[in-house]
């Protein structure tokens, strides 16, 4: 107000209350800039620049860091819900497999008493773990007798473990 009307008797100003020049710096600060009232002295015009980096450094700034720290989290939590998710599913599948080899029994004890074989042979358990076996060596890509996050990202891409990272020519 005092850079634009020191005296407080210039005619035409359009700073002619302290309020006026505070709605002006209000929205200078803020970066909106209606253009309505721009300042004509150089003293004028060097605090309205000073206004002007006062309010990118006070509004610009700490907003990226909350907007960013804000996407951070809700990146997070998409994770955290796809990792849920494909927790309730292998929970669903284990019990389907419990209740599956509770009918397995029930057909052994039903089979035995017409005399039928055991559906659970030496035979059937070995081929079930050839089979698994060469499962988990196809997996197990380096070697090392353990799946690690990477490789069960490559070996199931939609389960939302891509958050672990992506070895080099993989996607």
């Amino acid at each position: 107000f005092f850079c634009e009307n020191p005296d407080t008797t210039v005619l035409g100003s359009k700073y002619e209350s302290v309020l006026e020049s505070i709605y002006w710096a209000g929205i200078t600060v803020t970066t909106v800039g209606y253009g309505d009232m721009v300042p004509d002295t150089r003293c004028g015009q060097f605090v309205a620049c000073m206004a002007a980096i006062a309010g990118v450094f006070c509004l610009g700034l700490p907003i990226s860091v909350i907007t960013t720290k804000f996407t951070d989290k809700y990146q997070e939590m998409l994770l955290e819900q796809k990792v849920e998710k494909e927790r309730k599913r292998f929970i669903l599948a284990k019990k389907k497999l419990a209740g599956m080899r509770g009918i397995s029994q029930f057909g052994n004890s039903l089979g035995k008493l017409f005399g039928l074989p055991d559906s659970n042979s030496t035979e059937e358990m070995e081929m079930v773990m050839k089979v698994a076996t060469k499962v988990f060596q196809e997996m197990d890509y380096d070697n090392s007798n353990t799946i690690d996050k990477t490789e069960l990202k490559v070996c199931f891409p939609s389960t939302g473990f891509g958050g672990w990272g992506n070895p080099e020519g993989w996607d």
